[in-house]
């Protein structure tokens, strides 16, 4: 009798233990004390990425190089010769939620001369300086600059480097949405040339 009961005692308590055992398993998680869950830091993640804005008249500055545009392009061959003359399209967009402008620019169907560009506009509010990164077909290093916006002449400078040469750009703004680039590098002597001319005209 005594064994028969220990043995239901025995029973009874490993039926206890299991029991308790599974409540663990179905029991949710508590979170761990003064820790944020992976879904609170994604929203807060995200919540801050999209309160990124720049000031209205950083953006429309750069809004300036959103569109689709004819590119005309006059490279200067030297001070012998006339300049060589070649004929793009190119658009942009924004990107990165309205921070940075992506102009992409091919060479048009009936030109001979084949090309492709991208250059990225954007502005780093830390230097307070509009900036911009190249790369181009037929070269493996891209070309970056920094520069400023002349709000009443519609005009920006930008001053960079394209691979060792120091490198200078101008681009005006026009009323109609034209914008007329130049571009002048370090010449062997120490000067800055003229070594392009471009226009953007806007496509209607």
């Amino acid at each position: 009798m005594r064994d028969a009961l220990r043995s239901r005692t025995w029973v009874i308590l490993a039926t206890m233990i299991a029991a308790a055992g599974a409540l663990g398993w179905v029991q949710p998680k508590k979170k761990p004390a003064g820790g944020s869950s992976q879904s609170e830091v994604k929203k807060s993640f995200n919540a801050a990425t999209k309160a990124v804005k720049h000031p209205k008249e950083v953006h429309d500055a750069l809004a300036s190089f959103v569109g689709n545009f004819d590119t005309a392009t006059e490279v200067s061959l030297g001070s012998s010769g006339e300049p060589l003359k070649t004929h793009d399209v190119a658009t942009s967009k924004w990107i990165m939620g309205g921070l940075f402008v992506q102009f992409n620019s091919s060479a048009a169907a009936d030109e001979d001369l084949k090309s492709d560009r991208m250059i990225v506009y954007g502005y780093d509010p830390g230097a307070r300086k509009y900036t911009i990164w190249q790369i181009e077909s037929g070269g493996a290093t891209a070309s970056s600059a920094t520069g400023d916006f002349d709000a009443a002449t519609k005009t920006f400078t930008f001053d960079g480097m394209a691979g060792a040469t120091p490198v200078e750009s101008v681009i005006h703004v026009e009323a109609n949405g034209t914008l007329k680039k130049e571009i002048k590098k370090k010449g062997k002597s120490g000067e800055m040339r003229v070594v392009a001319k471009v226009t953007h005209t806007p496509k209607k």
